[in-house]
């Protein structure tokens, strides 16, 4: 199976710049917990109105009828802001999972340390995720839930070196999206 480049967290990146700034109310649709460089946390994926239409920070898109990307992006609190942001991100190539559980061999972790977009990231060396749930909702909308796993190395400027020895953290984690709307991609 053909591996997508390495960073294609940057997709993370794009979701969150269409959304970045919306001072809308927002609703948790879905958490993602895990253990982080030794310490529990949760992050919440948020949903709300925009003058764009209904955005979603956990979202899904296909293209060229069989490329699946799936994003979940959690927030430390019940809005978006890029500070302690998890972004979950994962590829196929044939479509939607729905015989689960099922591994995703095309995953990415990316951690934003700090509110900089592309400065003082985390991102997954080894990424593993699998889905344990996929329940379609409708046509454009899932539900699932899954674990995930990574080596989060240190990367001081995205698109730049990883500290693989260095500065690292290690996560691992479960989530649940109670709604992964369809994202249009243009």
């Amino acid at each position: 199976m053909p591996r997508l480049p390495h960073h294609r967290p940057l997709l993370s990146v794009l979701v969150f710049a269409m959304i970045a700034g919306v001072a809308l109310a927002q609703d948790v649709t879905g958490t993602i917990t895990a253990r982080m460089g030794g310490v529990e946390r949760t992050w919440n994926t948020l949903g709300f109105d925009h003058p764009d239409g209904y955005q979603a920070t956990a979202s899904w898109s296909f293209l060229m009828d069989r490329f699946v990307s799936v994003s979940i992006q959690g927030h430390p609190g019940t809005s978006p802001q890029l500070e302690e942001a998890l972004a979950i991100d994962v590829s196929t190539f044939d479509g939607f999972p729905t015989d689960c559980p099922c591994r995703i061999q095309q995953a990415d972790v990316m951690y934003w340390s700090t509110s900089s977009m592309f400065e003082d990231v985390y991102i997954g060396t080894d990424a593993e995720v699998t889905f344990t749930v996929v329940e379609p909702l409708d046509d454009d909308t899932y539900r699932v839930e899954g674990s995930f796993s990574a080596t989060l190395a240190y990367q001081a400027r995205l698109g730049g070196p990883l500290d693989e020895g260095g500065d690292v953290l290690a996560v691992d984690g479960t989530f649940t999206v109670e709604s992964l709307p369809r994202r249009e991609v243009e």
